[in-house]
């Protein structure tokens, strides 16, 4: 059956940082030096920004990154909100108020079991980042596919999404989105498409694909998941993105509205082994 459906990919995910902010009653002595760090830290991100940024709309998103005017390396910030809250690597450090910089390293987001707060049960959320590994990751991070337009590829309403795989991207045991697949798209500036399995949750992999549509480039990637209820922030190994490949969509989206209704194909490969996708 087709299933097409247009949600946030992190819509991957998305990790829940800690906010300690003083409030207005609170004395100085009630602020500790980590509060206190935090707050410096939030306030330097703020500086880093060539010119005040008001929110992250102000931003050009990817699902892992966001580019708010500043160069340099990136830096992993998160927007505490509960299960609503978002996280980012901003290029040059610079993040809109309200986003407070990681106090863990650059190369490991996971620097303690509690990062970025004891997850219970009700935070699941966050798990589903992890996928991604503990790299940081830039817009230019593995973008090794061609994008191309072709307004001519059509499919009628009876097409379902497909990946085509060979027996070296079937684990055992682990779900894929081989064959079938259920497809998530989303359009926060980049364009990205999600390709999950169709049956079968517990674990395995999904596909991600990030189209950059001022660079005509994109990635594609494996990414695994588990819906284990894993209660310590632990990675088990970093996503497999393809060496090289290309894509074609029948047009670049300019709203969420448009990009639900693209079209394309891939021809990506990782390492020697060669993966297909229509959608």
């Amino acid at each position: 059956m087709y299933s097409r459906t247009v949600r946030p990919w992190f819509g991957f995910g998305v990790l829940i940082a800690v906010l300690l902010a003083a409030c207005g009653s609170e004395s100085e002595a009630d602020i500790t030096d980590t509060q206190r760090s935090e707050q410096e830290d939030a306030q330097d991100s703020v500086d880093a920004c060539p010119a005040p940024i008001a929110s992250l709309d102000q931003c050009f998103q990817g699902v892992l990154t966001a580019e708010c005017g500043a160069a340099g390396a990136p830096v992993l910030g998160c927007e505490p909100n509960g299960a609503s809250s978002r996280c980012f690597w901003f290029l040059g450090a610079c993040m809109p108020p309200g986003f407070v910089p990681s106090s863990c390293s650059t190369e490991d987001f996971c620097c303690s079991d509690a990062f970025p707060e004891p997850l219970t049960t009700e935070l699941l959320a966050p798990l589903r980042l992890l996928g991604l590994g503990t790299s940081p990751w830039s817009p230019e991070r593995a973008m090794t596919l061609s994008v191309t337009e072709h307004s001519g590829l059509q499919r009628d309403t009876s097409f379902s999404p497909q990946v085509l795989c060979n027996g070296a991207f079937e684990v055992e045991d682990q779900t894929t989105p081989c064959g079938d697949a259920v497809l998530s798209v989303s359009n926060p500036g980049t364009l990205v498409l999600t390709f999950g399995p169709a049956e079968g949750v517990f674990s395995g992999w999904r596909l991600l694909l990030e189209l950059d549509p001022r660079s005509a480039t994109g990635r594609a990637c494996q990414v695994p998941f588990r819906d284990a209820e894993l209660l310590t922030c632990q990675v088990e190994a970093e996503p497999k993105c393809a060496s090289s490949g290309s894509i074609v969509i029948d047009r670049w989206p300019s709203n969420a509205a448009e990009a639900a209704q693209v079209h394309g194909e891939l021809e990506a490969r990782f390492g020697e082994v060669e993966l297909q996708a229509q959608f």
